[in-house]
């Protein structure tokens, strides 16, 4: 995978406090959603007015909706969610995920005692009990991985349900079922996609969701309005540029040139055009 589940359990914990999404957001009617509140096992629904949600949240919303569409009943989809946010805390999934990071011979004295610090303190581990599960855990492969083919798989037989896609190891016991029971498919790749950029929109770019960078350049484009931006990417190497273009006098021109600090790198492209500068400027950012 690249990265640690450990990791992706951090990736979870940035990403959870950010709550932007609505049913709205998701074409999901409130009516329906109250239904659910009632009866299906949403414990990050409680005590809660306005319905607002991260993107793992709102990403199970849709998963709940998909299912309903294909027929699958409120019993089971309660048993499902059960299963996905509750049991989890019951079988103390991430105190046992600390625990094996603790005993890991690679782990550093400093991550140690960062783990034993968790494991102390009560309030902490019950909280992170109710964020960090295989589902969350799962979802934040997307968040690191630019991939297509993501799914979440359902067993109506047994209850059950995995992951599928390219990032998934196929030695796990849920996807090896596919090959012995019936299972529906819900693709997650374009709605987790679609979640990202109503949390990015909604945030004004202010989320965990994003590299340092590429938030850096969407404030850019927000504030500045460049006339085009220039983005080249590649593996995990992000570099932007950023034209704007305008017309000034001799005088604008060192005025504005005085009074703006731009970036190294940046240039600055003049053609005279009778008695003003046609000017290109060139920021960029890294």
């Amino acid at each position: 995978m690249g990265l640690s589940k450990l990791e992706f359990v951090d990736a979870v914990a940035r990403t959870f406090e950010s709550h932007h999404i609505t049913p709205k957001d998701l074409g999901i009617s409130s009516r329906q959603v109250n239904y659910w509140k009632q009866s299906i096992a949403l414990p990050y629904f409680q005590n809660e007015k306005h319905l607002k949600m991260n993107v793992y949240q709102g990403l199970w919303l849709e998963i709940l909706h998909s299912l309903t569409k294909m027929g699958i009943s409120t019993k089971q989809l309660n048993a499902l969610s059960r299963k996905v946010w509750l049991e989890p805390r019951e079988s103390d999934y991430y105190r046992n995920l600390v625990r094996a990071e603790l005993d890991h011979p690679t782990s550093s004295i400093q991550e140690k005692d960062q783990f034993h610090r968790i494991l102390e303190d009560t309030l902490l581990l019950e909280t992170m009990a109710s964020e960090i599960t295989p589902f969350t855990v799962g979802i934040s492969q997307l968040i690191r991985t630019s991939i297509s083919l993501f799914q979440f798989n359902y067993f109506p037989q047994s209850g059950e349900w995995c992951f599928s896609g390219a990032i998934v190891d196929p030695e796990e016991r849920g996807t090896q079922r596919m090959s012995r029971e019936p299972y529906v498919v819900v693709p997650l790749a374009r709605l987790f996609n679609d979640l990202v950029s109503i949390e990015i929109i909604k945030s004004e770019g202010d989320t965990q969701l994003m590299d340092i960078e590429l938030v850096e350049a969407l404030n850019l484009i927000h504030q500045k309005k460049p006339r085009y931006v220039v983005a080249a990417i590649e593996g995990h190497h992000q570099e932007f540029q950023f034209v704007y273009h305008d017309t000034r006098t001799l005088s604008e021109l060192i005025a504005f040139l005085k009074s703006n600090d731009l970036k190294k790198g940046s240039r600055v492209l003049l053609t005279l055009q009778g008695d003003k500068w046609d000017t290109q400027i060139i920021v960029k950012a890294k």
